[in-house]
């Protein structure tokens, strides 16, 4: 186990003993089988991996423990551990990948078994169809004057499920990875 800072130790304790907590539980071992409106707001607020104030993640360190903090990660991820773990498999230790098909930047591959799956191929245009963990995904990015549509349905590579559906990047260096 990884030692934390001391102000590390007081940001998490403040975010424990928040009242928000009292609302939404912080994992979902604190909650009994039957006590629906705990699992509604484990399920639409709750963020099992970094906490409902962002505090494993240290992003807003200089921000104080409060609802503005809860509103702007929640926010930032809604219905994280409904994706992830509800719907979603991001328990599991590991997952694989099989792809179908993948058309990108770096050609042209199919049918073979990947150790970590992608969202989206490489290069300016991709279509990469795959299952991941047995359920089909499919990701497409089509590049237009200086402009990108993104668009992937289903569940990820990490097991939580996913839809974007981007009509107008805006392409540079950034958005080539």
């Amino acid at each position: 186990m990884k030692a934390i800072s001391e102000a590390e130790y007081r940001v998490k304790k403040a975010a424990l003993s928040h009242l928000l907590y009292n609302l939404t539980p912080r994992h979902r071992q604190q909650i009994i089988w039957g006590d629906i409106p705990h699992w509604i707001t484990w399920n639409l607020f709750g963020n099992e991996d970094d906490g409902i104030s962002a505090e494993e993640t240290g992003m807003y360190a200089n921000k104080p423990i409060g609802f503005p903090r809860f509103l702007k990660w929640t926010l930032r991820n809604p219905l994280h551990n409904f994706t992830f773990y509800t719907i979603g498999s991001a328990e599991r230790k590991s997952h694989h990948t099989y792809i179908l098909l993948r058309i990108d930047a770096e050609g042209l591959s199919y049918s073979q078994k990947a150790k970590r799956g992608i969202v989206f191929g490489k290069g300016k245009n991709a279509f990469y169809p795959a299952f991941n963990a047995h359920i089909p995904f499919i990701s497409l990015k089509l590049s237009y004057l200086s402009r990108q549509l993104r668009f992937y349905l289903s569940w990820r590579e990490r097991g939580n499920f996913g839809i974007k559906f981007q009509p107008a990047v805006k392409i540079n260096s950034l958005t080539l990875k």
